[in-house]
């Protein structure tokens, strides 16, 4: 697998331009932009085998499927709303959540639903938080604050941008 990543890593181009060392392992130090959002996950300096077997669960392989994980934005929005000052249910308000949190949360304010376990996100089963606890991702803030989703997002959005 790690003769596949470096191979990988060095058939992309040098664009000569940008630093990401400390958001890269060294294979990739030198690649492209394109090139690291389709490789693994584990092209992220930090994300090691445990968290990676995590992501696996729920079909995230590549730095891009991590970009675009329907959890981890759904979490990155629940957290940016949530931390905004008295963010609790109004009586009568229509706006929600529901689509996106278990049916137990569905009545949560934003900024409780950012302190909430995992599971609380539609589709994230109990199980599927204990191995993402292993990761260190153990509340919907956490993972909407994940600095690799963080990585992970701006690489993709600027690897669509590359000439």
């Amino acid at each position: 697998r790690r003769l596949a990543v470096r191979r990988l890593a060095e058939r992309a181009a040098d664009t000569g331009g940008v630093s990401l060392e400390l958001v890269v392992t060294k294979e990739f130090e030198r690649a492209r932009l394109r090139t690291i959002a389709e490789a693994p996950v584990t092209a992220l300096q930090g994300v090691g085998d445990v968290a990676a077997a995590a992501l696996m669960r729920y079909r995230v392989r590549t730095v891009r499927d991590l970009a675009d994980w329907k959890f981890a934005r759904s979490a990155e929005a629940i957290a940016e709303l949530g931390a905004m000052p008295s963010q609790v249910r109004l009586d009568g308000a229509e706006m929600n959540v529901a689509a996106a949190v278990d049916k137990d949360w569905e009545t949560a304010g934003l900024g409780q639903l950012v302190d909430a376990p995992l599971h609380a996100i539609q589709g994230i089963t109990p199980e599927g938080a204990e191995e993402l606890a292993k990761a260190r991702i153990k509340t919907i803030g956490q993972l909407g604050s994940w600095k690799f989703y963080k990585w992970a997002r701006a690489i993709v959005v600027l690897a669509d941008l590359e000439r």
